[in-house]
């Protein structure tokens, strides 16, 4: 089995990794923000303008605004990188990613969460805020199990 696969870091690949993490951590966003707005917009009806009603108003789109804001900035960054080209090395011990700038080699220990899409794989290094995405297309069925198996046998949860 190919342990190691090279792909290119693209705009496209780099907006569904940023989206599917977006969502992932606003799920509950989409279901009660509306529901929040809605009655925020309703004091400000009935209730004459007070605080409490422009704050359950403006909160859910400022909200809105921080993760639009998280997006622009993430696809920037990537859209700004000169070689988009990165290996992935899935050694039984460790996984390292490299590129032409740069090289990370981490233990498996260390992924502490593997968030697996059908067409990416987001894969967080000490926690959620940090993560690295690889696409699901080259990995084939099996080296997509290998990763899943070694993280999950490392203490990581696989959602």
């Amino acid at each position: 089995m190919q342990r190691e696969i090279t792909y290119e870091l693209t705009p496209e690949l780099a907006r569904i990794g940023v989206r599917r993490f977006i969502f992932r951590n606003t799920r509950l966003f989409h279901i009660y923000f509306p529901i929040i707005m809605v009655i925020g917009i309703a004091g400000l009806v009935v209730g004459k303008g007070e605080v409490i009603w422009w704050f359950l108003t403006v909160f859910p789109i400022f909200y809105a605004l921080m993760w639009l804001h998280y997006y622009i900035q993430m696809t920037k960054i990537i859209d700004e990188n000169p070689d988009r080209s990165v290996t992935v090395r899935f050694a039984p011990d460790s996984i390292t990613f490299q590129s032409s700038e740069s090289s990370s080699t981490m233990k498996w220990p260390r992924i502490k969460m593997l968030w697996s899409f059908p067409d990416v794989l987001l894969v967080f290094f000490y926690g959620r805020g940090l993560y690295a995405m690889i696409p699901v297309a080259p990995l084939g069925e099996e080296l997509r199990h290998f990763i899943q198996d070694k993280v999950k046998e490392n203490g990581g949860k696989v959602v």
